[in-house]
C-alpha cells in the first residue's frame, strides 16, 4: 500500500513538473515580440501598384481628377511605407493625399488624410514618426511635420521663416540625416519593388568588354537600333526603336527641338551598379542646349536612356547626378538612374554620395 503511495505521488509530481515546464516554455515564446507588424501580411507592392493603376485608369473614386505624381515613404517607421498621392494642376495648387494599408478597407487602402503640398519638397524624418514637408516661395519659407496616429494624419507646424530670407536653409538643421524623399511622375513598378529609405549606390568605374566596345562602336555609327526612354517621360516624348542618327534629328525625341543635335562627347560608367560600363553621350544642338544619353546593354537588347533639356545636370565621376542650378547651396540635390527594362525613374539621393567626386569627364568620340 506504501508502495503504490509512492508511486501516486512520485507520478503527480513528475506530472506537476511536466506542466511547469510547459507553462515556463509557453511564457518564454510569448516574451519575444512578433517578428513582423500585423499588417506586414498584406502585400503592399501589388496593393499600392493596383490603386495607382485604378486612379490612373480612373476607375477608383479620387479626391481630385488631376493626378500629379505619388511617393513611397515610412512616415510611422512600421517598415511598411505610406503610399502619397499628389493632386493638382500646377505647382501651386497641389494637395498631398496619404493612404496606408487595411486589411478592412476598400482595396486595402485606407486614406488617412491631406495636406496642402504645393511649393513643397518632401524630407525624410529619420528614426522617428514623421515626413518633414518644406514650403519655399518668394523667399518665405516653413517646415512642418506629418506624422501617423490611430489612422489619421497629424500635422505639426515646426518652423516658419518670419523674414524674407535671401537664402533657404537647409532641412538638415530640423531632421539629422535627412534626404530628399523621390516624387516618382508615371506608374511603374519599379520603384515599388526597389523601395528604401536607406539606399546605397553601388554604381562607379566598371568595366567595358571588347563585345560591349563593339557595340558601343557600332552605336555611334548608326549602325545598331536601340530602345529609347525619356527619363523624365512627358507626354509628347519620343519612346521606341531607333539608332542614334535618327534619334538627334529635329523633331525625333522632342516635337518642339527645332535644330538637330550633336554629340559633344562620350564617356564610360557603371551606371545601376552591374561592374559593366554603360557608354554615356553629351548632346549638344544649335540653341546650345545639352542632353544626355545613357546607352545600356541588356543581354541582347540595348536600352537608350535619354535627358533632354540636362543643362543644368552634372553626372558625377561615380555616376550621380547633380543638379548645378545652386553649385553653392550646403544641400544640393542628388539623384539616381534606376531602370529595368522600360521602367525608368530617378531616385533621390543623399548629398553625402557625392563627397570627393568630380564632374564626369567627356571625349570626342573616335571616327574609326
Amino acid at each position: 500500500m506504501n508502495d503504490k503511495k509512492i508511486k501516486i505521488i512520485s507520478s503527480l509530481l513528475l506530472l506537476v513538473f511536466l506542466l511547469s515546464a510547459c507553462q515556463l516554455h509557453t511564457e518564454q515564446e510569448t516574451d519575444f515580440p512578433p517578428t513582423e507588424p500585423i499588417n506586414h501580411s498584406l502585400d503592399y507592392h501589388n496593393i499600392y501598384h493596383d490603386y495607382l493603376e485604378k486612379i490612373w485608369s480612373g476607375s477608383v473614386e479620387t479626391p481630385q481628377d488631376s493626378y500629379s505624381d505619388y511617393l513611397l515613404y515610412d512616415i510611422d517607421k512600421d517598415n511598411i511605407p505610406e503610399l502619397l498621392v499628389e493632386y493638382g494642376t500646377c505647382e501651386a495648387d497641389r494637395t498631398l493625399y496619404v493612404y496606408t494599408l487595411d486589411a478592412d478597407a476598400n482595396d486595402h487602402v485606407l486614406m488617412l488624410g491631406n495636406v496642402p503640398s504645393g511649393h513643397i519638397t518632401f524630407y525624410s524624418w529619420p528614426n522617428d514618426n514623421g515626413l518633414m514637408t518644406f514650403f519655399g516661395q518668394m523667399g518665405m519659407e516653413s517646415i512642418s511635420k506629418l506624422s501617423v496616429s490611430n489612422k489619421t494624419l497629424q500635422i505639426e507646424d515646426i518652423y516658419t521663416s518670419p523674414d524674407e530670407l535671401f537664402a533657404y536653409d537647409s532641412p538638415t538643421q530640423f531632421a539629422e540625416g535627412t534626404n530628399p524623399v523621390t516624387r516618382y511622375y508615371q506608374l511603374s513598378f519599379l520603384p515599388l519593388e526597389d523601395y528604401s529609405p536607406n539606399r546605397q549606390f553601388l554604381g562607379g568605374l566598371g568595366q567595358t568588354s571588347p563585345e560591349n566596345q563593339t557595340i558601343f562602336n557600332e552605336l555611334l555609327k548608326g549602325q545598331r537600333s536601340f530602345y529609347a526612354v525619356s527619363i523624365f517621360q512627358g507626354d509628347n516624348y519620343f519612346e521606341g526603336e531607333t539608332t542614334l542618327t535618327d534619334f538627334i534629328q529635329p523633331h525625333h525625341i522632342d516635337p518642339y527641338t527645332e535644330s538637330s543635335y550633336e554629340v559633344a562627347g562620350t564617356a564610360y560608367m557603371d551606371v545601376n551598379g552591374d561592374q559593366n560600363n554603360e557608354m554615356i553621350l553629351k548632346l549638344e544642338n544649335s540653341d546650345q542646349s545639352i542632353s544626355y544619353l545613357v546607352l545600356s546593354i541588356d543581354q541582347d537588347q540595348i536600352y537608350g536612356y535619354y535627358m533632354l533639356y540636362g543643362d543644368s545636370y552634372l553626372i558625377m565621376d561615380n555616376g550621380l547626378f547633380i543638379d548645378s542650378c545652386y553649385p553653392d547651396e550646403a544641400y544640393p540635390w542628388v539623384s539616381m538612374l534606376c531602370y529595368k527594362g522600360k521602367d525608368v525613374y530617378v531616385y533621390n539621393m543623399s548629398p553625402n554620395t557625392i563627397t570627393n567626386h568630380q564632374p564626369l569627364t567627356y571625349t570626342m568620340p573616335s571616327n574609326s
